[in-house]
């Protein structure tokens, strides 16, 4: 779908994350003024994927290495693992280790003059997840992210400002450590997560919260497609779970790296977080559906209006799928009522695209549908 408005709404970290400020004058004592976790959206989730360490002073490159500081993290993973084993902590494998002049990583690898040293870690780790069980009404729960990150750092050689002629270590900034594990004391800066705006519908008494990121590039006047991202299983609204949806699993952030989409068109991505209430028809993807398309039609995110809409499940599965409609070019149209290659024939399309009309099922399809309905409304077979 082409959508053209401006969008208005509140930009920033989709959370808080409360750190303690005990950790803060430890670190301080020792030459450390913070520890900052910086995160990444993985095939799995959310991940602590480098920590950024905040000196006095620019710190000397030359003296640091990958064993400088070592890092610790939980071996909880919500998907595989009981809550019981958040506290449980396993070293991490440190990859790079550089200096920047911000809390944040970079994709050379290199030092930056800066006072904050970036220890990159190895995703293929199995520690660092940031999301957990949040709340367990019935068998099914729901998932947050951790307001409070176990992620333990260790400074296990010195670390030393540069030299004022360039000769030497440079002025010592903190003696080596080894025996004492410090906490993250800063709110954790999450990439791509981050850049995503954040709205709320209210209808009915329920609300709506969403979020949605624009182009980098974003024109008011021109027309964008709009691929809204439904939430996967437990990642709902539930009160105390605001944006969980864009860090419990990859498809929201995945369409802002065309790497992953494999088209480089510029998008807008609407990641709502609705309850599913009961069961329905049409399956969980169709429940999910439901309540989205009425907000998107009233003018949420507030400016936007809606030509095409392309729908997707937050399943890696389809996230490729639905990219095949972007690849085409801007003058390519689908025929009405005629399926197209990699089209599936309920939804209308390989990730839910919606079809001007969908081509009818065949008769022995609508009438397995018909005895379906019939037996889930308690209604016998005829004869």
């Amino acid at each position: 779908m082409q959508c053209s408005g401006r969008l208005t709404g509140r930009r920033g970290r989709t959370g808080g994350t409360a750190y303690g400020s005990a950790g803060e004058n430890s670190a301080t004592t020792h030459g450390i003024r913070s520890i900052t976790p910086i995160t990444t959206v993985h095939t799995y989730g959310q991940k602590v994927s480098a920590v950024a360490i905040e000196y006095p002073a620019t710190v000397n490159p030359r003296t640091l290495d990958t064993a400088t500081f070592s890092v610790t993290d939980t071996i909880y993973n919500f998907r595989f693992n009981p809550i019981e084993d958040l506290p449980k902590l396993a070293d991490r494998t440190i990859t790079h280790t550089y200096t920047n002049g911000v809390p944040g990583t970079r994709a050379d690898h290199r030092s930056a003059p800066g006072r904050y040293v970036i220890v990159e870690l190895d995703p293929a780790d199995t520690g660092g997840s940031t999301v957990i069980v949040s709340k367990c009404p019935t068998f099914l729960c729901t998932v947050k992210v951790n307001p409070e990150l176990p992620t333990r750092v260790v400074q296990r050689k010195d670390v030393h400002g540069q030299p004022g002629r360039g000769v030497g270590k440079g002025p010592l900034l903190a003696r080596a450590t080894p025996g004492e594990s410090r906490p993250v004391t800063e709110k954790p800066v999450n990439q791509l997560v981050d850049e995503f705006n954040y709205g709320s519908f209210l209808s009915g008494g329920m609300v709506l919260p969403y979020h949605y990121h624009l182009p980098k590039n974003y024109q008011p006047a021109r027309k964008y497609p709009l691929v809204v991202v439904l939430p996967g299983h437990g990642m709902g609204w539930d009160g105390d779970n605001l944006g969980v949806q864009l860090a419990a699993d990859i498809p929201a952030t995945a369409w802002l790296q065309p790497e992953w989409t494999g088209s480089a068109e510029e998008v807008i991505v609407l990641a709502p977080q609705h309850q599913r209430v009961g069961a329905r028809r049409g399956g969980p993807a169709g429940q999910a559906a439901r309540p989205v398309r009425r907000p998107v039609r009233r003018g949420h995110p507030p400016g936007v209006r809606v030509h095409r809409v392309v729908r997707l499940p937050a399943a890696v599965g389809g996230l490729r799928q639905a990219a095949g409609p972007l690849r085409r070019r801007p003058g390519d149209r689908r025929l009405p009522g005629r399926r197209q290659p990699g089209d599936r024939h309920r939804g209308g399309g390989g990730a839910g695209l919606d079809h001007p009309r969908r081509a009818r099922p065949p008769a022995e399809r609508l009438r397995r549908a018909q005895l379906h309905r019939r037996a889930a409304a308690g209604v016998r077979r005829p004869g």
